[in-house]
């Protein structure tokens, strides 16, 4: 309709069939009107992120179902390794994390939907909704530095980004530690706020940092 508009997102990783919901409120994708008109007429841009199994808050789901492979899974010239490593299945095991990472980036480039002036792509509200809330569990295992990779330990990131994980575990488990019945919910969240606690965005970011 005239008010609202969604797009389907197709993030093949935790199964070959996820998909990312982006439910957005209708604006003309060249926003011939200025922020300040269309903010009148429409309210402010805003981006909701219905990510099921793919994207949770400090984490994704796992890539059962990957569709990227390493070089080191290269089955195409050594089909008996396909069946050595997974039976007769035609899923890459070995592609997981790039398979995740693409999707997240797919995530992240789509948010901004149509619209195309940077004054729009800057002034985006984008929320991020889960399948289900992870959230404790998953940052939890961030401090434990046998499940980061090197190079993206807490060492080589800036103190801002340690602290501010630490403030979102805490602030989330006295969510859920209160009484039964009192509990509150830690998602949806803010897109903005996920790519400082979520891994597989911190990665990406790391990634374009070294290609620049």
């Amino acid at each position: 309709n005239k008010f609202v508009s969604i797009e389907v997102i197709n993030v093949p990783s935790h199964t070959r069939g996820s998909v990312v919901y982006a439910l957005r409120n209708r604006v003309a994708p060249d926003i011939a009107l200025t922020l300040s008109e269309s903010t009148e007429a429409m309210g402010p841009l805003q981006c909701h992120l219905f990510t099921g199994d793919a994207i949770f808050s400090g984490g994704g789901g796992v890539p059962f179902e990957s569709d990227l492979e390493r070089a080191s899974d290269n089955f195409i010239k050594n089909p008996k390794n396909l069946q050595s490593k997974n039976g007769s299945s035609k899923i890459r095991p070995g592609a997981g994390a790039l398979a995740m990472e693409r999707c997240f980036a797919e995530v992240l480039a789509r948010a901004n939907g149509p619209w195309s002036s940077e004054t729009a792509r800057n002034s985006i509200y984008s929320m991020i909704y889960p399948g289900h809330e992870y959230t404790t569990d998953l940052i939890m295992r961030q401090f434990d530095q046998k499940n980061i990779p090197g190079d993206l330990r807490w060492v080589h990131l800036p103190p801002s980004t340690f602290f501010e994980a630490a403030s979102h575990y805490y602030v989330s488990a006295h969510r859920r530690a209160l009484a039964q019945k009192t509990k509150l919910l830690t998602i949806p969240l803010p897109l903005q706020k996920e790519q400082i606690f979520n891994p597989t965005f911190r990665s990406l970011k790391r990634r374009g940092e070294q290609l620049i």
